[in-house]
């Protein structure tokens, strides 16, 4: 389809935009709304630049993951052992317990839920 005329696909098929398939549809609003390039070289320049920056984007989000998740991992490590320190032991045994059966009930609901759908099609 590239270099194709796209009004001569829609003569071609002999419909109106109303019955065109998704494809050409997305093809003529590409070519409307954003400038192509008419020779093969220019469309290979974008792919390669398109691939370069998203390869920079990727790294960059690596590099900040890479570096935040020790120091998330370091302040909850902080708030655990500031709340152990703090909790008698019942206190705390009584708070996990709690946390334990909040997130155990949303897991079960949300697998619950999932079973209906699956049951149901949806």
């Amino acid at each position: 389809m590239i270099g194709m005329d796209i009004e001569y696909l829609i003569n071609a098929i002999g419909e109106g935009k109303e019955n065109m398939t998704l494809h050409i549809l997305l093809c003529e609003w590409a070519l409307r709304n954003f400038s192509v390039p008419s020779d093969l070289s220019t469309a290979a320049v974008y792919v390669v630049l398109f691939m370069i920056a998203w390869y920079g984007v990727s790294l960059i989000a690596r590099l900040i993951v890479a570096v935040l998740w020790p120091l998330i991992l370091l302040a909850s490590a902080v708030v655990v052992l500031r709340d152990i320190q703090f909790y008698e032991s019942e206190q705390a045994y009584a708070v996990f317990h709690t946390v334990a059966k909040v997130v155990a009930d949303i897991l079960v609901s949300s697998s619950v839920s999932n079973d209906r759908r699956s049951l149901y099609n949806i």
